[in-house]
């Protein structure tokens, strides 16, 4: 394997670890409880956590596509405390992990993927979809914080 192909496979791997410890993705298994006043909410949160699933698969395609693979991944343990949590206690947690996931990518948007058009088009399209998914957890933490009306 050639250095580019080596190095974009590195940058591929260490994003895929970061994607296995996202919290979003544990939401299905985390089943946060949500009051009649959150649950749009909380079907929304599902909807992002199945968006950030296809990061995985775009992430391993892309890897394929340069000839490098990607060794597995283990979820995080310390996400096993967080079962059956209110929606409005785990927000503030996947907004954290949100947050961090998307310096991760915009540190590496700035390296750029070695040189590889189509590794740094998978990247681009995974920032941008995490700050959508930043902004959607923030707009929800903010009306779930706001007074309901009488």
């Amino acid at each position: 394997m050639n250095d580019d192909r080596q190095a974009a496979g590195k940058l591929l791997e260490a994003l895929y670890a970061a994607e296995r410890g996202h919290l979003l993705l544990r939401v299905p298994e985390i089943a946060p409880f949500a009051d009649r006043r959150a649950a749009g909410h909380l079907r929304t949160v599902r909807q992002l956590a199945q968006e950030a699933r296809e990061h995985l698969d775009w992430l391993a395609e892309a890897a394929e596509a340069c000839g490098a693979g990607i060794a597995p991944a283990a979820p995080p343990a310390d996400a096993g405390h967080l079962h059956y949590l209110d929606l409005r206690t785990l927000l503030p947690r996947l907004i954290e992990s949100t947050e961090r996931l998307l310096e991760r990518y915009r540190s590496c948007s700035a390296r750029q993927a070695a040189g590889k058009p189509e590794v740094d088009e998978v990247l681009t399209r995974i920032l941008g979809r995490h700050q959508i998914h930043l902004e959607t957890l923030n707009r929800i933490r903010a009306e779930l914080e706001s007074p309901t009306p009488a």
